[in-house]
């Protein structure tokens, strides 16, 4: 079923009570199956909200917003219970091309983003070493398969960014000799403080504490 056969008349229901509703948008035709627990109105409000700053969870969904700018809210039905359920149903009458839910079930999570935490960033990338998809670890996590994308992205973004400190902290070292390294490791294993080290050797104390810490620099 097309999505816009699922518009009903707006009058039969009441936008201040929860239930099911449908976000569609009107240029490629596309639509975004949501509940709430809470009032329609004041869940609608908040998906404006994320979408103007680019932030929604729904990232179909906001891609949308930013390409057209144009979206239409509908209410599909009022009720309380069953939310899971009824959602579920709802997305179910719509063709799989025209949905924009992260779940093929159209099961949402009532406007409780979900978010993966950092601690968990090891395990998602040891899996996608296991050469686990996006969507396998994804659907493991109970999130979108870009939540995960971004989670690699982030993460080789770090790592980029401590290699290129590591290039920056490697070419800062290299104005020192390894004449001056050995002094000042000599000065540390004579229990010298480090601000007492930098006087005697125009050493910066960070640098010597990286020293200390036995630190491996590459001297050019």
């Amino acid at each position: 079923m097309k999505p816009i056969e699922l518009i009903q008349d707006q009058t039969l229901f009441d936008i201040n009570k929860p239930g099911i509703y449908m976000i569609h948008c009107p240029i490629d035709g596309k639509v975004y199956i949501g509940q709430t627990a809470v009032s329609i109105k004041r869940r609608w409000s908040c998906h404006r909200s994320d979408l103007r700053k680019g932030n929604h969870d729904n990232p179909y969904l906001q891609n949308v917003y930013r390409k057209y700018k144009a979206l239409s809210y509908f209410i599909l039905e009022n009720c309380i219970e069953n939310l899971n359920e009824r959602e579920g149903y709802w997305a179910s009458q719509i063709e799989k091309e025209f949905l924009m839910n992260c779940s093929p079930t159209g099961k949402s999570n009532g406007g409780r983003k979900k978010k993966i935490q950092e601690e968990q960033y090891p395990e998602i990338i040891e899996l996608l070493k296991q050469n686990k998809t996006f969507d396998e670890i994804a659907s493991q996590y109970g999130v979108c398969r870009e939540v995960i994308s971004q989670v690699n992205k982030k993460t080789i973004q770090r790592k980029d960014l401590r290699s290129s400190m590591l290039i920056k902290r490697n070419k800062a070292m290299a104005k020192y000799s390894e004449q001056q390294i050995e002094k000042v490791r000599e000065l540390i294993s004579k229990g010298k403080t480090g601000r007492e080290i930098s006087t005697l050797t125009s050493i910066s104390e960070s640098y010597i504490s990286q020293i200390k810490k036995r630190k491996e620099f590459q001297l050019k």
